[in-house]
């Protein structure tokens, strides 16, 4: 059994449950993220692996081994610090080369260890600046290249990139992927960036107060949802409030009854619809499978426009894109006619509002 294996983890500080029954596998040579919110985890479990926090119960497998007790030197991992965690007093060759001295190697390997990791993070002519003299971007290859230096077995990025500007953040996190490509050790990186997710991890464990919610590919996540919390927190979403049942479903405040063979023998039922913005499309005309909606607003996104509408008694989003936007002369107050794609339901037995205010609570804003 190679990669990583995490059983039934828990953790705790005080009255706080950090880490509840966390249990998911990261394959030999993969990249994954732990998404979720501020607070839900995600770095105690990391730091469980590095065995810089101790486990209250539960396992921990790194390539096979029960490492779970095991002090942090002898794990072989390697750890990436948002605020990179550099020595300050030393140059960019000594910072790579810390670790190996630490472990004496010989100080030719030591060279040629360190000289072929500035070549993998593109730093030449940078081995005797110090961290002062470095951008964030350079400074955070830095980390990484003396995370790599002593060999781990696997690599953990606490919010690698947290501390950059978007559009750095944006080019690092491509850097990391094509980087990882190349190297293919075993990481895993924390993030609550669900675009960054999507972009660079072969693997998403979604975590929540402590729970993992989901795990599986970016595409599985975005389009399968497992629960309305994922729905929510992986993408853009609409949350439609809905009623089901005798084979129809109605949005709430609309007249129009979609067919829902799948709801002919439920009684009539509160429910939400979490629909993606791309799923809806303004139709030219009305249909009986079109849902009236109002305009209230149009946005400018640069490659699209964002309307936000009034469907019934839901608010709405949906995107157009720019080159068709001429034609469809949107503005607010028009009444406009939309089709519905995909779409994912979650029963709403405690109410619409509860529904709402449990989101409002998750992360998720309207």
């Amino acid at each position: 059994m190679s990669g990583i294996r995490i059983e039934n983890l828990c953790k705790s500080f005080g009255d706080f449950d950090a880490v509840k029954n966390a249990s998911f596998a990261v394959e030999e040579g993969e990249l994954v993220a732990l998404l979720g919110p501020s607070g839900s985890g995600k770095s105690t479990i990391l730091r469980m692996i590095a065995g810089l926090e101790n486990a209250d119960s539960g396992r921990i497998c790194l390539t096979g081994k029960d490492v779970t007790t095991i002090r942090t030197q002898n794990r072989r991992v390697g750890f990436v610090f948002q605020h990179y965690a550099l020595f300050r007093h030393m140059t960019v060759f000594r910072n790579i080369a810390f670790g190996l001295e630490i472990q004496k190697r010989p100080a030719e390997e030591i060279r040629s260890r360190v000289e072929e990791l500035i070549d993998l993070v593109k730093l030449h002519g940078h081995e005797h600046h110090y961290p002062a003299q470095l951008s964030g971007g350079q400074r955070q290859r830095v980390a990484l290249a003396r995370a790599l230096a002593p060999e781990p077995r696997v690599l953990l990025l606490d919010e690698p990139f947290g501390a950059l500007d978007a559009k750095v953040r944006k080019n690092l996190a491509k850097w990391l992927r094509d980087l990882h490509d190349r190297i293919h050790v075993t990481s895993v990186f924390v993030t609550h960036d669900q675009s960054e997710a999507m972009e660079i991890a072969d693997k998403i464990v979604v975590i929540n107060r402590g729970c993992v919610e989901q795990v599986g590919t970016p595409i599985q996540v975005y389009e399968v949802p497992h629960s309305r919390f994922v729905a929510s927190f992986v993408g853009q979403v609409n949350v439609l409030e809905a009623f089901m049942g005798n084979g129809k479903l109605r949005i709430a405040g609309t007249d129009t009854c979609i067919p829902w063979p799948d709801s002919a023998d439920t009684d009539k039922c509160a429910v939400v619809m979490l629909v993606r913005p791309e799923e809806i499309e303004i139709s030219p005309q009305a249909s009986p499978s079109t849902v009236s909606a109002l305009v209230s607003a149009v946005q400018y996104r640069g490659s699209h426009y964002e309307v936000e509408m009034m469907l019934g008694q839901n608010q709405a989003k949906c995107m157009v894109p720019r080159n068709r936007m001429a034609g469809a002369a949107l503005a607010p107050g028009k009444e406009v006619e939309l089709t519905l794609g995909d779409f994912q339901l979650f029963s709403a037995e405690e109410g619409h509002q509860s529904v709402r205010r449990m989101l409002s609570s998750l992360g998720y804003i309207e």
